[in-house]
């Protein structure tokens, strides 16, 4: 058996053993089904059940990824062992499914559809919808619909703002979307590092499909030229039903996240939505954990990051399905990275203001502190595309996910077109609990460009871990000077996902400004044309303002 493989099947073996739910039954011999959808197209339907008993509380998951059969196995197993029947579907043009696959769209129909199917089987009690990932979208996408035949949902690593996902400030995340489009279009290719850099690369990136994938990929097309919430993709159609559905619903819903998951400012987005009656019995969790649910924080202790989903899983759908006498106990869990412990509650802060300050620093980095300086100051670099910053570290990465998280990043000083502030050393722990900003006075000699920030914390020992990053782009920005003109003093906004994370005693907190974040982002050619569809590009000159209580400033969280 390939390592790998033995590896994830032991991990969730280990999970279900550990999960403190001991085995009451076994399981009887899988069987499965072809389900007929409204539209005649049947889908190919796995089903599990526990030998004890005639009707049980059933666990269903509906799944576009057939390589993933050993997890359901082992979840049809392990549940069934447990006294929960388990239901896994796959669906369109997937496995044995018929008809077409095309994401997202055709899901929640067929969703409804095989509820209705479940709901008529005499095996079938109260059912609750798990999910990861895209599996969680098609939980989302009938949550609504849901009460009276769904009694809850257990969604992880996924919401419901699609254009969050894809889009920061103008700013396209090719490490979430150009990677999962190249593999999962209607004619599939394995996205080789080599090949999906080359394809982040290309020019213009509308032509990459049939340059370098082999066929028209529309739905991609439609990613890469609406970098606007405004735009047509986003405010019409099933993007728009899906950002709306948590607020039409009712179930209890467990939305699972991670601080360095891909789709964590989604998911963020989703719990605040989430309708008035359905957070009375709903929990939010994020833990330190990426996509994949491993800890990406090394060099800190992790002894309590609780990074199994399983236990949480049938903790979840033991009280929603089988306990329903005890209601759910609403609110959230937050895991404090550095601190190794969870917050149970959402945390009370005040607002710390920092301000970069270029008169004063070190031979690596200019200063920042609490103070505002009266002194102004400037400082320069040149943004070049044909050079960018490479992403080391980050908050939205997925194809290349061996660099997300709060890992080891350079030292300041290092790259000339990245300007670094730090503060003193800090006098006791301070702990981040929310989102930031960096609010920045700046100049550039293009009509359009990118700016980025990274938040970084340095030891006392002389290490460097990544805490939060993101980037704007001036067009995209709600700038003092619209459309902006090169050379005109403006004030950007840089807006960072929320996180919980304390910095030790002794350590520094530093800022560092750039213009680039690749792969995470796409690389900005300095030019007011649409990225997506112009092959221009040029060096820009970047200046940052530093000085004033109104100028260049970062605004932290910090819990009380």
């Amino acid at each position: 058996m390939d390592p790998v493989l033995e590896e994830k099947m032991h991990v969730l073996n280990e999970g279900f053993l550990r999960s403190g739910y001991e085995v009451i039954c076994e399981a009887k011999e899988t069987f499965d089904a072809m389900v007929t959808m409204r539209d005649g197209v049947r889908l190919h339907t796995y089903i599990s059940l526990p030998e004890a008993g005639e009707v049980h509380p059933v666990i269903v998951t509906r799944s576009c990824y057939p390589h993933l059969e050993y997890k359901y196995r082992i979840y049809a197993r392990e549940f069934a062992k447990r006294g929960f029947g388990f239901v896994w579907q796959y669906c369109r043009g997937r496995e044995e499914s018929e008809g077409d696959f095309v994401p997202n769209l055709q899901e929640r129909n067929d969703s409804l559809d095989t509820v209705e199917w479940l709901l008529s089987q005499p095996w079938c009690g109260k059912i609750g919808y798990y999910g990861h990932s895209y599996t969680a979208m098609i939980g989302w996408s009938m949550a609504d619909k849901a009460e009276g035949k769904v009694a809850s949902m257990f969604l992880e690593e996924y919401g419901t703002d699609r254009f969050a996902s894809v889009y920061q400030k103008g700013a396209f995340r090719h490490d979430i979307i150009t990677a999962w489009s190249m593999e999962n279009g209607s004619k599939p290719i394995t996205a080789t590092n080599a090949l999906y850099i080359k394809s982040c690369l290309y020019r213009p990136q509308t032509e990459v499909d049939v340059a370098l994938w082999g066929e028209k990929n529309e739905t991609y097309r439609q990613y890469v030229t609406s970098p606007h919430e405004s735009d047509e993709l986003w405010q019409t159609g099933w993007w728009k039903q899906l950002r709306e559905i948590p607020g039409k619903t009712t179930i209890p819903v467990c939305i699972m996240s991670g601080w360095y998951d891909h789709h964590h400012g989604s998911s963020r987005l989703t719990w605040e939505r989430l309708s008035k009656e359905a957070k009375q019995h709903s929990r939010f969790l994020v833990g330190g954990w990426n996509h994949s649910l491993r800890t990406c924080m090394p060099g800190r202790t992790t002894d309590h990051a609780d990074v199994s989903d399983i236990p949480r899983v049938l903790a979840w759908f033991d009280q929603t399905l089988r306990r329903t006498d005890a209601p759910v106990e609403p609110g959230v869990s937050y895991y404090v990275i550095g601190a190794d412990r969870w917050l149970s509650e959402e945390p009370e802060t005040i607002e710390r203001v920092y301000y970069p300050d270029v008169t004063w620093g070190d031979e690596f980095s200019y200063g920042m502190s609490t103070v505002a300086s009266d002194v102004m100051g400037a400082v320069s670099y040149r943004y070049n595309p044909g050079d960018p910053v490479l992403s080391v570290g980050g908050d939205s990465l997925f194809k290349t996910k061996e660099q997300i998280g709060s890992l080891p990043v350079g030292l300041a000083g290092e790259r000339a077109d990245v300007i670094s502030f730090a503060t003193e050393p800090l006098m006791s722990p301070m702990t981040i609990c929310g989102k930031m900003q960096v609010k920045l006075r700046i100049k550039s000699d293009a009509f359009d460009t990118a700016f980025t920030a990274k938040l970084i914390e340095e030891t006392k020992e002389g290490e460097a871990y990544h805490i939060r990053s993101s980037i704007t782009t001036i067009l995209s920005d709600d700038t003092e000077e619209r459309p902006y003109a090169p050379g005109l003093e403006t004030m950007v906004t840089i807006d960072l996902w929320d996180i919980c994370y304390e910095l030790a005693e002794g350590s520094r907190l530093r800022l560092d400004i750039s213009s680039s974040n690749f792969p995470e982002y796409h690389i900005h050619g300095n030019v007011a044309e649409p990225w997506a569809e112009t092959s221009k590009q040029k060096i820009a000159k970047q200046t940052i303002l530093t000085g004033g209580s109104e100028g260049t400033r970062l605004i932290v969280p910090v819990l009380v």
